[in-house]
Formats: structure tokens, C-alpha cells, sequence
């Protein structure tokens, strides 16, 4: 049995908000930023409901993979991203305004790498919206754990 249907998905719905980054107009990018296609799917992927159960989640972690693989780290904390999953479900739905709040929220890797170079983690981490630690940025530090090690 395809995964997809032991999550009580419907494929026709998950291919279409998949398919929402690729979306063009008028020969045009539709979302053009990869944070506005970020909006884009993790919008759909709450409202659209493709699965029986955990459309938020599914959501945080398919934008975050999603931005990851264009080279940004979401830097929010956890209880960001869900008060963030929670707003959208309760119908703020304006993709800008959450393509801005991703962008905000986020840093190139190629940015953590000089900051970890240069010492200046901290000053990054203090960039950021908020007033939380690297250690409440789980994903951030995640991230520069695994640049550490490298």
C-alpha cells in the first residue's frame, strides 16, 4: 500500500500544492522568490488539507526541507513555526505576509558558515526576530552542529 494512502492523502491534492513552486503566469513564476514558493506550499499544505491528520506538521517540516534545499535555514523557533501552522489554519492566509515571515526568519547557509568562521554566531543569532537563544532555534543549531562537525 502507497504511503501516501496509509496518511489518508488524496494524490490528485498533494500532487497539485506540490506542484504550486513550479506554478507559472503568464510566463512568469507565479511565487518567484523561493521564500514566496515556500509560502506558497506551506499555506496549501495546512489549508488544502491533503491528509486525514497532521496537515500543520507536514506542512512545517515539507517548508522547511523545502528551504533547506534552496540553501536557507528557517531560524525560527519551534514555537514559532507552530503559532505561525496555527494562524494560517485560523485563516491568515496571505501568502506575503508569510513569505516575509519566512525571509525574516531565515539565513543562507552560506551566512552560518562565515559566522561560524568569523566568530560571530551570536551577532546572527541577535539579527534574528525575537529574543530567543540558539538553543531555541532548534533547526539553526542543528544546522551549525552539523557544520561544526564537519
Amino acid at each position: 500500500m502507497p504511503p501516501l494512502t496509509l496518511l489518508g492523502g488524496s494524490t490528485g491534492r498533494i500532487d497539485g500544492i506540490l506542484a504550486l513552486p513550479k506554478l507559472t503566469a503568464f510566463g512568469k513564476p507565479a511565487y518567484p522568490s523561493p521564500f514566496d514558493k515556500a509560502a506558497a506550499l506551506f499555506r496549501s499544505l495546512i489549508l488544502d488539507h491533503p491528509f486525514v491528520d497532521g496537515n500543520k506538521r507536514m506542512a512545517v517540516a515539507a517548508t522547511l526541507v523545502f528551504l533547506w534545499q534552496n540553501d536557507e535555514v528557517v531560524c525560527a523557533t519551534d514555537r514559532g513555526l507552530v503559532t505561525r501552522a496555527l494562524t494560517v489554519a485560523e485563516g491568515m492566509s496571505d501568502w506575503r505576509k508569510l513569505s516575509r515571515w519566512f525571509m525574516l526568519r531565515s539565513r543562507s547557509i552560506d551566512a552560518i558558515k562565515q559566522a561560524i568562521e568569523d566568530g560571530t554566531l551570536e551577532d546572527l543569532v541577535a539579527g534574528l526576530p525575537g529574543r530567543a537563544s540558539l538553543a531555541n532555534r532548534v533547526l539553526l543549531d542543528a544546522a551549525v552542529t552539523m557544520m561544526t562537525q564537519a
